[in-house]
Parts: structure tokens; sequence; C-alpha cells
């Protein structure tokens, strides 16, 4: 009884939304249509069933002229039709929302042990990216490959420095998510991102570090900026704090080599530090590392982690070395940036020809010094730093051209070639002095 009662609504309700459309004109077979309702007027609409999803598209022809609005439905038709050929979702998400999703995949990944913490940053930063480029609100099923061809250029707009390097690790991660949308069934299976030739240049990935000088004089401001805070500062406690973590920073990431990220994220479990010897042992976590490994490191300067256990407020085992100056919390990475950057645009005011390099140069820093007067191998370098020997031979090959330029010049025996070989260039480098003298 109770399900006759159903049935007898159902029928009503179907009665009262046919009765809404009239005028109903067929197109294909019956594949769509054209009609008018109660609500929209005169009006005429338009229908179509799209098989794929299982939902009828609907939207109004904005014309009262029924030869129009057929031509309207007709060509509505055949490109829907065509989009749907290719395997293309027409109700689909816009870009934010693909992204929000990615995201949750991402930091489940992360949870899992996956990926590393660093890995999801760029991850969210790259994807960042695409959304100022296509726009939040651009629905995932009208996206082209071929749109990619125009994020070069967005991007040096942007960044007018940017490298073509990064330019195409942001689109290579762009893709990855758009991967996992045709996975996920977000996007049509014969969408393929095409950027188009991005030409990059044989030696821009090499790493510029500071030089020794230009770090004397970087560490010589970190290490008396906080004095400068005043006494009536309204913050005055909070800002100490962050320009002696400034100075911190800074000295580790030039003792130690570490990624920002891996710093950022250092626990002080992670660290063991030795007033006597001066030496510290600390544990870089393959969840905290670019490269997903374990990594243990011991170096000096003991003294920058014993002094940080004195003046932070979050010091227990699994609070950060770098902490939030009021909460126990990870200090972001936007608060290290503003105040590194702070500090730096400070001393190009002071220092004529001191020029402020990204943060990262102190990891360069590091490993430049090491390959020039270290005497360990690529290797060891390259195991300390969490990295490669074919990355340290890629972005560091040219902070060896002096060591070579030296060995090839200096370290040759030219007066034996004279006196074995009777190569003798005394003649031809006097009428070069002559020269020379005639120029001064």
């Amino acid at each position: 009884m109770l399900q006759k009662g159903k049935t007898v609504v159902k029928h009503r309700q179907i009665a009262v939304k046919n009765k809404r459309m009239s005028d109903e004109t067929h197109f294909f077979d019956g594949l769509c249509m054209i009609y008018r309702t109660t609500n929209s007027g005169d009006v005429w609409q338009f229908r179509m069933y799209a098989v794929n999803e299982q939902r009828y598209i609907r939207l109004s022809l904005k014309t009262r002229d029924k030869e129009k609005a057929e031509k309207l439905a007709r060509d509505y038709f055949v490109q829907y039709s065509a989009r749907m050929a290719k395997g293309e979702l027409l109700f689909t998400i816009n870009l934010e929302q693909l992204r929000e999703k990615y995201l949750e995949y991402v930091n489940e990944r992360v949870e899992a042990g996956i990926i590393s913490k660093g890995r999801a940053e760029n991850i969210k930063i790259f994807s960042r990216r695409c959304v100022e480029f296509l726009g939040a609100n651009k629905k995932v099923g009208s996206i082209e490959g071929t749109d990619f061809m125009e994020y070069r250029a967005f991007r040096q707009k942007s960044k007018a420095d940017i490298t073509m390097t990064v330019v195409v690790n942001e689109l290579i991660s762009i893709r990855q998510m758009f991967n996992w949308a045709q996975k996920k069934g977000i996007v049509s299976k014969e969408f393929e991102m095409d950027w188009g030739d991005i030409k990059i240049k044989k030696h821009e990935v090499r790493r510029e570090g500071y030089s020794v000088a230009e770090y004397k004089i970087l560490s010589k401001y970190a290490a008396k900026w906080y004095s400068k805070v005043g006494k009536l500062d309204e913050n005055r406690e909070e800002e100490i704090y962050y320009r002696k973590s400034i100075r911190d920073f800074i000295g580790i990431m030039a003792n130690y080599g570490m990624r920002t990220g891996e710093l950022l994220q250092l626990r002080w479990k992670d660290v063991k530090a030795n007033a006597k010897t001066g030496l510290a042992e600390i544990k870089i976590r393959a969840e905290t590392s670019k490269v997903g490994q374990d990594r243990e490191n011991t170096g000096r300067r003991a003294d920058i982690f014993l002094r940080r256990k004195v003046y932070s407020n979050w010091n227990h085992e699994d609070d950060y070395v770098f902490s939030d100056f009021k909460y126990r919390r990870m200090m972001s990475k936007d608060r290290l940036y503003r105040y590194y950057n702070k500090l730096c645009d400070e001393i190009e005011l002071q220092e004529s020809g001191w020029k402020k390099k990204d943060i990262y140069a102190l990891r360069h820093f590091y490993i430049s010094l090491h390959l020039l007067l270290g005497k360990v191998d690529a290797y060891t370098i390259a195991r300390w730093a969490g990295t490669s020997l074919v990355q340290i031979q890629k972005h560091y090959d040219n902070v060896k051209d002096k060591q070579v330029s030296k060995k090839m010049n200096y370290d040759f025996n030219w007066d034996q070639l004279a006196s074995e070989f009777g190569f003798d260039e005394r003649d031809d480098l006097k009428e070069s002095k002559e020269y020379i003298t005639q120029l001064q």
C-alpha cells in the first residue's frame, strides 16, 4: 500500500515537470531538444543528455526566435558531441577545487612516508602557480594541453630572472597533478600537456653561493643585528628573538650545508650538542629530507644550538630548534625569508658593492668551500649534503675551475718544456712587454 502511494506521488511529480515544458522540438533522433517553460516565458531552452556522465546539459539559448534557437541547438549538439567523443567530462570541477583534492592526496603520501614534507611544500607552491596562470574558476574540462605553451612567458613576466630549469620543474610537477586527475576521471584520458620548446642553457643550473668575503660581511652584521632593536619597541622581545634566530640560522646553514626545509624541520631530539668538544651531532630524518633518506652529520659550532636552548621558549625534545616565538610550532618560511631579506637590505645600504643572494646561497657557500679547500672527495661532500655525486658535478663543476686552471698553468713545468723540446717564448714575451709599456 505504501509502495503504491509512492508510485502515485512519483507520477504526479513527472506530470508537474512535463507540464512546465512546452513547444518541444527534437533534433538528431531525439538526442537533444529545444523547449519553453512557464518560468522562462518565450525564451527558448536547450537540453541534451551526456551519456558518459548520465546527466542533462541544460542552458538558455537567450532568444525568442525559434529559427535562431534551432540553429544554436544544432551548433551546441555538435560541440558537445565532439568534446564527449574525446573523452572530455562536461560537468567538471574548477582548477582550484582540483588543486585542493590533489593536495589532500599529496598530504596522505607525506603521512605514509612516501614523499617528504619539503617535496609536498614544493607541490603546493607549483600547483598554486598553475591556478594563478589559468585562473581559479577555470573548469578543468575546458583546459587544453596547449594552454601551457604560454606558461614560460607567464612566469618570465611575473619573475624576470627565473631560470628555465625552474620553469620546467614547475611544469613537470603540474603535469603530475593532471596525470593524477586523469586516473581519477576528473580530466579526459586524451588530455596531454604540451609546453612547447623550452631551451635550458648549458650552465644555467650552476649554483651561486656567497664568497668568503661576502659571507664575512653577512655574518658580521647578523651577529649584532638584534642589538639594534629599540628599547621602546612595542614587540621588543619578539623582534630580538627573530633577529637572533636569523643569525643562528645563517650560522648553521653555513657550517652544515643543510637545506632550508631540513633546518626548519629540525627538532631538539635530532641534535646532540657537546659544549666541551664544540661539536654537534645532527640527525636529518628521511621525512624532512628532499631525497627521502636519513643522514647523520657531526659538525662544529655546537655553541649555536646551546645558546638557542637558553633563549628559545620551546626546547623540549619534540619542539623545533627554530620555533615560533609565541606558539609551539615551527617558524614559518615566510617569517624566515622576511627577516633574512630585512637584514640583507640593511647591509646593502651600508656596504657598497655587497649584493644579497638567496638564503639557499648559504648551502652553496658550504659546498663550494669544501670543494675548493676541503681534503675530501666530491662523493663524501654529496653524502654529507644529502645529494648525489651527479648533482654535485652538475651544479658545482664551475667551483673547480680555479683549481683546474692552477694545475694546468702553475703546476706545469714550463722550464722543462723549454729545455727538452726547445719550446721558448722569451722573444715573443719581450715583444709583448714593449707593447704593454706603450699602453702604460
